[in-house]
């Protein structure tokens, strides 16, 4: 799986595209504590990342674009096996 962590408005953002489950995901954390993950939903792993957009808004936390950028590219690469560090919008790191 791609996985993209960034943080924002005091909470641990980590999503990506799942390459075995054919869908994206996301999980919360604030203080090393779950805030949300895609596994609380009816469909915990959908084709488009939208529908994580509207959770992310409930936390008041808005995905750079970059990052939505990056989230497409690796659905359309099925990619795997990579991890992406992002502050403030920027890739900082890269790993896989």
């Amino acid at each position: 799986m791609s996985q993209h962590s960034f943080n924002a408005r005091g909470y641990h953002v980590l999503c990506g595209w799942d390459r075995p489950l054919q869908g994206f995901f996301l999980v919360i954390e604030k203080s090393d504590e779950l805030q949300y993950s895609n596994l609380f939903e009816d469909d915990p792993h959908p084709k488009s990342f939208d529908v994580f957009l509207i959770v992310l808004a409930r936390f008041g936390i808005s995905m750079p674009e970059q990052i939505l950028t990056a989230l497409d590219e690796d659905k359309a690469a099925n990619a795997g096996n990579q991890y992406h560090r992002w502050q403030e919008g920027h890739l900082i790191e890269t790993r896989g």
